[in-house]
């Protein structure tokens, strides 16, 4: 049990926690793992039916959520998603920048919308939503963004996904000082693959361009959880391998029992 590990009280219980991007992958296990550690979560996501569900989910289970259907690339969203957290629990103590997406495509056949949409969710959407809720934090609080593995290298397959999450990084690194002048903590996730809805849409193309299938093998099948299955190479690497969202949970509990000293962590998982 965590509590066992860390102490009988975790830092992030009794805690208002919001998730960006909580309502699905990554930021849908954060949620429910913050909330069975006791935290107050704030979801957040674009689809309210989804932000609902989760909510839902966390109640049924006993633990306190609050969902707000929130567009991480709105400014005005953002302020409204971090008032709704203070306002509803009365502090806002955590931040958990799950929100995000990725396609496999080469930059010049990737539809300019595309990548702009992509640039305002994942790097805008997370600048956006530091900022909002540092104003409203009191000393001792914590930021945690979630970048990628691929983070820091060339990726052809993906290079403005690539490039985007470089930036969260140096951004999140970049502005330790400058809130641990605040007390605030930030720390910064860098996931290998994991199995979620990014992997939901791929096709067979897509998982040539990772390695995954070609030669004209015959793909076999696994599944990433009791509903779905992933096409995979019978001579390729072992895709059973690829994490979920709850082997990445944990390591924001991680981040978020760091010794009150620190300004934050970088931390990869792969």
């Amino acid at each position: 049990m965590f509590h066992d590990t860390f102490g009988d009280v975790s830092w992030v219980e009794g805690k208002t926690i919001v998730v960006t991007g909580g309502s699905s992958g990554i930021g849908k296990g954060v949620a429910f793992t913050l909330a069975a550690a006791g935290a107050r979560v704030v979801v957040a996501g674009r689809t309210a039916s989804k932000v609902d569900e989760t909510v839902t989910q966390i109640r049924g289970a006993g633990g306190e959520g609050l969902g707000v259907p929130t567009d991480v690339g709105d400014v005005a969203a953002v302020e409204a998603l971090m008032d709704a957290a203070r306002d509803t629990f009365g502090t806002l103590d955590g931040l958990v920048t799950a929100a995000g997406f990725g396609t496999v495509m080469p930059m010049l056949e990737q539809p300019l919308d595309e990548i702009v949409e992509m640039v305002q969710t994942d790097l805008l959407g997370t600048i956006f939503a530091i900022r909002s809720a540092a104003t409203r934090m009191g000393r001792g609080s914590q930021v945690v963004t979630v970048a990628s593995s691929v983070a820091g290298g060339a990726l052809p397959s993906m290079p403005v996904y690539g490039a985007v999450k470089s930036a969260v990084v140096i951004l999140s690194e970049s502005i330790r000082d400058e809130l641990a002048a605040r007390g605030i903590r930030v720390s910064c996730l860098l996931p290998g693959a994991v199995a979620t809805h990014f992997q939901d849409r791929w096709g067979q193309e897509e998982l040539e361009a990772f390695g995954m299938a070609g030669g004209g093998t015959p793909p076999v099948h696994w599944a990433i959880d009791d509903t779905v299955e992933v096409a995979g190479a019978a001579d390729g690497p072992d895709l059973r391998r690829v994490m979920r969202s709850r082997d990445i949970a944990p390591s924001v509990l991680y981040a978020f029992e760091l010794p009150e000293r620190s300004k934050g962590t970088t931390l990869q998982v792969l």
